[in-house]
C-alpha cells in the first residue's frame, strides 16, 4: 500500500495509475450491458489525466534537445531518441489545444487538431520502439558468445528492461491507432492499455 502512495505522489506516478484504471474501464465499458457508470468514470479520469499533463509539452522539448546534444549514446539511437521526444512535445501541445477548445478558452477546429495529435503519439510511439529495437539486438549480440556458451543469466538480466519497453511500446501503438479509427476492437485497446500502464509501473517500482 506504501508503494503505491509513493507512486500516486508523484505526477508520473499518478498519471499511470489514472491510466491503469481508465483502461480498465473501457474493458468493463466493452463487456457491460448497460456501461454509463463506467464510461462517465473513463471520461473522468482521462480528463484528470489531460488536465494534470497541462503545460508538459516543454519539458518534452527540452529533453529531445538534451538528447540531441548527447554524447552518451550512438547516432542512431539519439536521433531516434530525439525524433520520439519532439513528436511526443508535439503531440502534447496539440493535445493542450483540445483542452482549452473544450474549456471553451480557444477556438479550434477540434476533429483536425485531434487527428495531428493522434498522428504525433503515434509517430512518438513507433519511434520509441524502433529505438528499442536496435538496443535490444544490440544487447544481444553482445552477449552472443554468453548465449552460445549457455551462461543466460546475466544476459537476461541486462536485456530485461528494454524488452519490457518493447512489450509496453508495441501494446502502445494499438491506442493511437485506435485513436485514429484503424482499430475498432474496445476490447484489444483496453487490455492493451491496462497493460502498458501495467509494465509502466512495474517499471518505476523496479
Amino acid at each position: 500500500m506504501d508503494t503505491w502512495m509513493k507512486l500516486n505522489s508523484t505526477r508520473k506516478g499518478h498519471d499511470s495509475l489514472a491510466r491503469l484504471l481508465q483502461y480498465g474501464c473501457k474493458i468493463v465499458v466493452a463487456w457491460h450491458s448497460q456501461p454509463r457508470w463506467f464510461s462517465q468514470l473513463e471520461d473522468t479520469l482521462r480528463l484528470n489525466r489531460k488536465v494534470l499533463r497541462f503545460g508538459t509539452f516543454v519539458d518534452s522539448l527540452r529533453s529531445a534537445s538534451k538528447m540531441a546534444i548527447s554524447n552518451t549514446h550512438d547516432h542512431t539511437t539519439r536521433v531516434l531518441e530525439s525524433l520520439s521526444l519532439l513528436a511526443n512535445s508535439v503531440y502534447l501541445f496539440t493535445d493542450h489545444l483540445i483542452i482549452l477548445h473544450a474549456s471553451r478558452l480557444l477556438e479550434v477546429d477540434k476533429a483536425k487538431w485531434s487527428k495531428i495529435s493522434n498522428q504525433f503519439w503515434c509517430l512518438s510511439v513507433l519511434t520509441k520502439l524502433a529505438c528499442d529495437i536496435i538496443q535490444l539486438s544490440k544487447q544481444l549480440m553482445k552477449y552472443s558468445m554468453d548465449i552460445i556458451r549457455g551462461h543466460f543469466q546475466q544476459c537476461l538480466k541486462d536485456v530485461e528492461p528494454v524488452a519490457i519497453s518493447i512489450v509496453k511500446n508495441m501494446m502502445n501503438i494499438i491506442l493511437p491507432l485506435a485513436a485514429l479509427g484503424y482499430i475498432k476492437n474496445k476490447t484489444l485497446v483496453g487490455v492493451c492499455g491496462v497493460g502498458s500502464s501495467y509494465l509502466n509501473l512495474h517499471s518505476m517500482l523496479k
